[in-house]
C-alpha cells in the first residue's frame, strides 16, 4: 500500500475520531442542568464525577473545577467550593498566560484543539461566588479581598487581549488584521451592592457612599447591560430605632448558553467573502486576503450567545407569615455574559477566516495529488476524508459552564432583632409562587452583616 493510500485511511479514521469527541465531551450536560433545576445538587455533582475521564480531559480543566465549585456553593458546601473555583481561577490566569506566549502558533488552531481558559463573565462572576462563600462562612475580610478581584478584573478587561492580538497579527499566518473590540462593561452593580454591605456592617458610611454612586454609574452608562430600574437603596445607610437590617441575595434562571453559527467563505483574487449560512444575511462581509485565488469555496462555524429568560418575574420575602417586600433586579449575568464574550468572539472570527481558507487549500491540493497517485477513486475517497476531518476540526467551540445563575436580584429591609423563620417566595408569570426557599429560626443580629442568600435556577 503505498502512502495516498495509508493517507486515505488515516484522513477518514481522524474524521471519525474528531467528531465522536465532541459528541462524548457534551453527553453529561442534560443530566446536568435537569438534576440543578430540580436543585437535585448531590446528583449534579455524581454526574460531573461520573463523566469526568470522557468529558473533562486536562483541556478542560477549568471547566470541570467551574462545575464543582458552582455545585458546591449550590449545595452550601463553601468551602470546598472555593478550592474548586480557585483551582479554576488560577487556571484561567495559567492559560491565558500561555495562550499570549503561543499566540502566533496557535493562528491555525481550533478553539476545541486548545485548553479552555474561560469566558470573561466566567473568570468574573467566580471572585463574586467566592464572596459570597466567604460571607457565608463568616470571612467578610477574605470576602472583601474577591470583591476587590471583580474591580481590578473589570479594569483591566478593556486592555486584556490587546498583547494577544498584536501577536496574532505578527503571525506569518495573519491575512486580515485583527482589531481589538471596545468593551462596554466595567463596572458590576452586584459586586457593588455586596461591597456596600460590607462596609455598612462596619459602620463605613462615606465608603457605602461611593458605591452607591458607582452602582448609578453602572445603570446610566452601561444601560445595554443594566435595561431595567435601579434597585431602590434610598434607605440602604439609615437604621430606626430598635431595628436593624436583613439583607437578601437571590439568583434565578441560568447564564446564556452557546449555539453553532455556520459561515460561507467565497474567495475572490486576493479578496474574501463571508457570509452567514442561514438564509437571512445576503450581504456578506468582504476582507482583503493576499495572495488568495478566485473559485474556492469553504465553510466553518463559530459559537454564538444565547440568552436564557426565566420562569420567575417576581420575588417576596415573608418574615413570620407576613410579607414585608420584593426583591429588586440588579444584575443580568446573560447581559454581562453576551457582552464580554463579543471581544473574543471577533477575535475567533477573524481567525476562523484565516484558517479556514489556508487549510482549504492545503487540503485541495493534497486531494488532487492523492488523485494523481491513486485515480478517481482515491482521489474521490481522499476528498470524503479531508472535508469530514476539516468539518470536524471547524467544528464550533461550544463549551462554557452552563449553570452560572441568568439573573441576581437584592433586597434590603429593617427588622428587630431577634430569631425568625423567613420564606423566599419566586413568582411565575402568572404570579403563582412556583418554588420557596425556607429558612427556619433564622438568627437576625443587631450588629454586623445579616445577608441570606437563595436561588432557583429556572
Amino acid at each position: 500500500m503505498n502512502k495516498s493510500k495509508y493517507l486515505i485511511i488515516i484522513l477518514v479514521f481522524m474524521s471519525i475520531i474528531g467528531c465522536s469527541n465532541l459528541r462524548t465531551r457534551d453527553m453529561y450536560k442534560e443530566s446536568l442542568l435537569t438534576n440543578i433545576q430540580n436543585r437535585n445538587f448531590e446528583a449534579s455533582l455524581q454526574v460531573i464525577e461520573t463523566n469526568k475521564e470522557k468529558c473533562f480531559p486536562d483541556k478542560d480543566r477549568v471547566l470541570y473545577h467551574l462545575y464543582m465549585g458552582m455545585i458546591l456553593h449550590y449545595n452550601k458546601d463553601y468551602i470546598k467550593s472555593n478550592f474548586h473555583l480557585t483551582k479554576a481561577e488560577d487556571a484561567i490566569s495559567e492559560l491565558y498566560t500561555k495562550s499570549v506566549s503561543r499566540a502566533a502558533s496557535s493562528m491555525l488552531l481550533n478553539d476545541n484543539t486548545l485548553a479552555y481558559a474561560g469566558e470573561d463573565y466566567e473568570d468574573i462572576y467566580i471572585n463574586i461566588f467566592k464572596a459570597l462563600n466567604y460571607l457565608n462562612l463568616n470571612k467578610q475580610e477574605s470576602a472583601f479581598v474577591e470583591i476587590r478581584r471583580v474591580n481590578d478584573k473589570l479594569n483591566l478587561l478593556e486592555d486584556k487581549y490587546k498583547e494577544y492580538v498584536e501577536k496574532l497579527n505578527e503571525s506569518e499566518n495573519s491575512k486580515i488584521d485583527i482589531q481589538v473590540k471596545s468593551i462596554q462593561f466595567n463596572n458590576s452593580a452586584l459586586a457593588r451592592f455586596l461591597s456596600m454591605l460590607l462596609y455598612r456592617a462596619e459602620n463605613r458610611f462615606d465608603d457605602v457612599r461611593i458605591d452607591n454612586r458607582y452602582i448609578d454609574e453602572a445603570f446610566k452608562l452601561q444601560g445595554h447591560i443594566y435595561n431595567f430600574s435601579k434597585p431602590n437603596l434610598a434607605g440602604f445607610s439609615s437604621i430606626k430605632a430598635d431595628k436593624t437590617k436583613i439583607s437578601f441575595v437571590s439568583f434565578t434562571g441560568l447564564a446564556p448558553e452557546k449555539y453553532p453559527v455556520t459561515y460561507r467563505v467565497a474567495t475572490l483574487e486576493n479578496l474574501v467573502t463571508v457570509f452567514v449560512d442561514d438564509g437571512k444575511e445576503s450581504q456578506g462581509e468582504q476582507f482583503i486576503f493576499p495572495g488568495v485565488e478566485a473559485g474556492y469555496y469553504f465553510k466553518f462555524s463559530l459559537p454564538r450567545m444565547r440568552e436564557k429568560d426565566s420562569n420567575i418575574k417576581k420575588i417576596s420575602i415573608e418574615v413570620n407569615g407576613k410579607v414585608v417586600g420584593e426583591l429588586e433586579k440588579i444584575e443580568s449575568v446573560n447581559r454581562i455574559a453576551k457582552e464580554t464574550f463579543s471581544v473574543k468572539a471577533r477575535m475567533a472570527y477573524i481567525r476562523a477566516i484565516t484558517r479556514t481558507v489556508l487549510k482549504g487549500i492545503a487540503s485541495i491540493a493534497t486531494q488532487k495529488k492523492i488523485e494523481k497517485e491513486t485515480g478517481e477513486l482515491g482521489g474521490f475517497l481522499a476528498k470524503l476524508g479531508t472535508a469530514a476531518l476539516t468539518e470536524a476540526s471547524e467544528a464550533a467551540d461550544l463549551r462554557s459552564c452552563l449553570i452560572f445563575p441568568g439573573y441576581a436580584y437584592v433586597g434590603d429591609f429593617d427588622i428587630a432583632p431577634g430569631f425568625y423563620d423567613i420564606k423566599v417566595n419566586y413568582h411565575n408569570n402568572y404570579g403563582s409562587v412556583e418554588y420557596y426557599d425556607v429558612f427556619k429560626n433564622y438568627e437576625v443580629k443587631e450588629y454586623g452583616l445579616n445577608l441570606l442568600e437563595s436561588y432557583y435556577l429556572k
